[in-house]
């Protein structure tokens, strides 16, 4: 199917199939039913609380862990999936994960539940309640005003058949929520270090921004079997810097931990730290944030060997980190592995970003979940000797 086609329908006519797709929500919305959310994490809580206050009947939530069932949150219970249809057989359950809808979704249909309503869904249907970034508006960015100019031009760059199918499905995942779609694209590689498109030649110096509790530094260590002379892994979060350096600590010689994200430029920023992949750089101080240093790549390296591969997945601020990276990258030319899914118009807004700054480059996208995250755009120059394995 021809990218175009795409455009062939409006956003509204993309919503209401969306609508006709899925259940009704008024079944819990005119409190005809009771509602258990699943799970009572930081979503999930803050939905209950706004359903509550509508005076929808939120009855429980529900977990796979064992070991909150029987406790009580925000003073809802939280029970086991098995017993929701005993327990409450006139419920509905929401799902109140982005990262985990395909397994919670898998879970409740082992135990027989049926009437869900899926995160994707709740988030465009119900955005004040159940939204999230990267499911943030979907449509509407698409048909936002230039993005189809755009969205055609990073079509047109792309560098394989396998790039051109993702992108394309991926978009088409935006205006469906049809996870069939994401199913067609995702690949069992190595996220970053992906053996179709990385040689370990690539990797001699890495950057990785966004390191996290080092499972991509544990990714590489494996794969390079100690071949590379440094491996630089910032990340701002405290609640990860004790798991991030005991990964690192198997050879402090060549990995260096730096407690800092990237920007466009060095400077201090607000940041709300969880210790999971939700951590993110906020605009205003709360009771929730704390200061954290960030950096930018070019004053970093200035007076380093520059790095030949840079990864960064840093919550939606890739684009200002490429930015404060631009010098470095079209003097030295690196290998680029960014993330383009924790903001919907970052699929096509930061490829665009990469071949201004690396115009000789090859553009690649892959796909690696089940869910809307872990979609990366790769650049890899032409003059890089690695690029013959493609």
């Amino acid at each position: 199917m021809k990218i175009q086609n795409i455009f062939s329908k409006t956003s509204e006519q993309y919503r209401s199939e969306l609508i006709s797709r899925n259940p009704p929500i008024e079944a819990f919305l005119e409190n005809k039913v009771p509602v258990v959310i699943y799970p009572g994490a930081s979503l999930g809580r803050a939905a209950a609380k706004k359903l509550q206050a509508r005076d929808i009947n939120v009855v429980a939530f529900s977990d796979t862990k064992e070991a909150n069932w029987n406790s009580t949150i925000d003073g809802l219970e939280v029970i086991p999936p098995h017993s929701i249809d005993t327990k409450f057989p006139e419920c509905v359950v929401l799902i109140a994960s982005a990262l985990y809808d395909s397994e919670i979704r898998s879970n409740l249909a082992h135990h027989g539940v049926t009437r869900i309503y899926p995160l994707p869904f709740l988030s465009q249907i119900l955005p004040e309640i159940f939204g999230t970034r990267e499911y943030r508006d979907l449509a509407g960015s698409i048909f936002a005003e230039d993005a189809k100019n755009d969205i055609l031009k990073v079509h047109g760059l792309l560098a394989d058949d396998i790039s051109h199918f993702t992108f394309q499905s991926k978009l088409r995942y935006y205006l469906t929520l049809d996870k069939s779609l994401l199913d067609l694209v995702q690949t069992p590689n190595s996220i970053y270090f992906d053996p179709d498109l990385f040689s370990m030649e690539m990797g001699r110096i890495i950057a990785d921004g966004g390191a996290f509790t080092g499972d991509t530094l544990a990714q590489f260590l494996k794969s390079s079997k100690g071949a590379f002379e440094h491996y630089y892994a910032f990340d701002p979060d405290p609640l990860v810097q004790e798991r991030l350096h005991q990964v690192a600590s198997v050879d402090p010689d060549k990995i260096q931990c730096i407690k800092a994200g990237l920007s466009n430029e060095s400077r201090t920023l607000h940041f709300k730290a969880t210790g999971l992949a939700d951590s993110i750089i906020v605009k205003e101080a709360g009771a929730e944030t704390i200061s954290i240093p960030v950096v930018d790549l070019d004053t970093f390296f200035a007076d380093k060997e520059p790095p030949t591969f840079i990864k960064m997945d840093i919550e939606g601020s890739e684009a200002h980190a490429l930015f404060g990276a631009k010098n470095l990258i079209v003097k030295h030319k690196p290998v680029l592995a960014i993330s383009i899914y924790h903001n919907p118009s970052d699929l096509w807004k930061i490829p665009l970003i990469i071949k201004d700054l690396l115009p000789e480059s090859k553009i690649y996208i892959r796909h690696y979940t089940r869910e809307i995250d872990d979609t990366v755009c790769y650049a890899i120059p032409t003059s890089h000797e690695a690029s013959q394995i493609l």
